[in-house]
């Protein structure tokens, strides 16, 4: 069964400087995406960005990895988003594919000068992070030789069975005098 974490957070703090970078038709200016895929069968957390130079942040390292994720929908249904991974490594493919939950994804956008560019792996200099979406999950996965594909969604109490408690007598005996 899934329990869905409720202290996580969801923002968006870009920078004025940076979206006046971001928005010149030609700029410096790039934004490495970062993702954790949890999961209990998981020895630790599975952690890329997607970038051809692994990072060090938060005392994590982020291996270069390469994955394209869709934002979240803003629309009046519930938010989703598409996580496409490169078939590239087996491991991540059974972890994913032989998992009876959905893994649990967590997906941040940082500005590229937040990091030092001249070492190798990456290393945070003050990190701003623009965009930050935690307990998502894996679902609708699909694979093929060349990549992993599946949607993002958060969790819907709508989906939840109902009634999930039964008052029974024996859970409930007062009501039943």
């Amino acid at each position: 069964m899934i329990t869905p974490a409720l202290n996580r957070a969801t923002f968006r703090n870009i920078p004025a400087a940076v979206l006046r970078e971001l928005n010149k038709l030609h700029s410096g200016e790039f934004l490495p995406v970062f993702i954790e895929i949890r999961h209990p069968s998981l020895p630790d957390a599975l952690r890329f960005v997607a970038d051809n130079v692994n990072y060090v942040f938060g005392g994590n390292t982020y291996e270069a990895y390469p994955f394209r994720v869709a934002l979240l929908t803003d629309t009046d249904n519930m938010p989703t988003a598409q996580l496409t991974v490169s078939n590239i490594n087996q491991e991540i493919e059974a972890a994913i594919l032989d998992a009876v939950d959905p893994p649990t994804i967590s997906l941040f956008v940082t500005d590229g000068s937040s990091f030092d560019m001249t070492v190798r792996p990456r290393t945070e200099l003050s990190v701003n992070i623009l965009s930050e979406v935690h307990d998502l999950y894996l679902v609708e996965v699909s694979a093929n030789p060349v990549q992993l594909s599946g949607k993002l969604v958060i969790w819907s109490y709508a989906s939840e069975p109902y009634p999930f408690i039964r008052a029974t007598q024996e859970r409930t005996p007062a009501i039943f005098r």
